[in-house]
């Protein structure tokens, strides 16, 4: 599948769990790492080494953070009660994880050095591992300044609200958010997903009564799958006698009861 190509809403479902989960992926990583093991005669230990304890911390990650994300949904949807209705604010581990590693990586420079220094034994090997060091070093801060989702980068707020009066979505990255007013029809379509040097990013489709192309938002962090959004709007696009509940505690309820619905 091409990236932007576009999805059904349960083709989105299925890949905002690999999105999420990421347990072929931490695979992948641990594996590299050990490959990266068995380069140690091949290229300058140093560098070796960094690369085997990076793709396999990596993976251990991943992994866990898969592993906490899966116990954290299946516990059910956390909502929040607020004046202008109910929230849904992001799952921002995997994200921050990834962070954290780009960190780890742009510390390859002096720590390859200190391998390299104490188990190397020749000049080259040492300014090899210097090079190189600084390349990969540099790449990673690159990698970690141009991410649009560093902790200064995004908003506090919730990635989405209903409220008595609009659907509200909020993206990450987005300044503002958007707000949808229901008697505009919103519903969810479907989604795509891009790949980008931050890793894949879904995309949700949402078409609006007067609108000939619908209104794309960036999902990163969503506590919710694709369905359950849909079926979360479309509730109350069709039973507006029900939207004054919203901003209460039993909106809460009503809300947590459409999320968790089989």
């Amino acid at each position: 599948m091409a990236n932007g190509s576009p999805l059904s809403v349960a083709d989105a479902d299925k890949r905002l769990r690999k999105v999420i989960y990421g347990f072929w992926a931490a695979c992948c990583s641990i594996f590299l790492g050990v490959l990266a093991l068995m380069t140690v005669r091949l290229l300058p230990p140093g560098l070796a080494l960094f690369f085997a304890g990076f793709f396999i911390l990596l993976g251990i990650a991943s992994f866990l953070m898969g592993l906490v994300e899966l116990v954290r949904r299946s516990m059910g949807v956390k909502v929040h009660v607020e004046d202008q209705g109910v929230a849904l604010y992001p799952s921002l581990g995997a994200r921050r994880a990834r962070q954290a590693m780009a960190a780890h990586g742009i510390g390859c420079a002096p720590i390859a050095l200190i391998i390299e220094y104490a188990l190397g034994d020749s000049t080259t090997g040492l300014i090899v591992t210097a090079v190189g060091g600084c390349i990969v070093s540099w790449l990673f801060f690159l990698t970690f300044v141009d991410s649009p989702y560093r902790r200064d980068a995004i908003h506090q707020g919730p990635l989405m609200r209903v409220s008595p009066d609009y659907f509200e979505i909020h993206p990450l990255t987005d300044k503002e958010p958007t707000y949808i007013p229901w008697d505009l029809h919103p519903s969810i379509t479907g989604g795509h997903e891009d790949t980008t040097a931050n890793g894949a990013c879904l995309f949700v489709h949402v078409s609006l009564d007067g609108l000939e192309e619908d209104l794309v938002f960036d999902m990163t962090g969503t506590p919710i799958k694709f369905s359950q959004l849909a079926r979360l709007v479309a509730y109350f696009v069709n039973k507006p006698e029900e939207r004054a509940k919203l901003g209460q505690p039993e909106g809460a309820q009503l809300v947590r009861s459409l999320l968790t619905a089989p």
